[in-house]
């Protein structure tokens, strides 16, 4: 079994009035759209459980690599092949 490791740019909206994830192709960066607040971290939460559920990867197979307090990160999903 071999492990395939994926990073996306990732633009976060908070505050949003829906969940939405969608992939701009023009930048190649994924907008995901939060209905939970950025303070505390509560978005960054949001943000990993709707990308693991998204990816169907488990909470632990996706990491915030960059930009923790920023809305533009980078997040790295690790996929197991098999």
């Amino acid at each position: 079994m071999s492990t395939e490791v994926l990073v996306y740019q990732v633009r976060v909206i908070a505050n949003a009035s829906h969940q939405k994830i969608f992939f701009n192709k023009d930048t190649g960066v994924l907008h995901v759209r939060l209905t939970e607040s950025p303070i505390t971290g509560k978005a960054n939460v949001a943000l990993v459980r709707i990308l693991a559920n998204y990816f169907n990867v488990s909470l632990c197979q996706v990491r915030i690599v960059r930009g923790h307090k920023a809305k533009n990160k980078y997040i790295e999903i690790k996929k197991n092949d098999g």
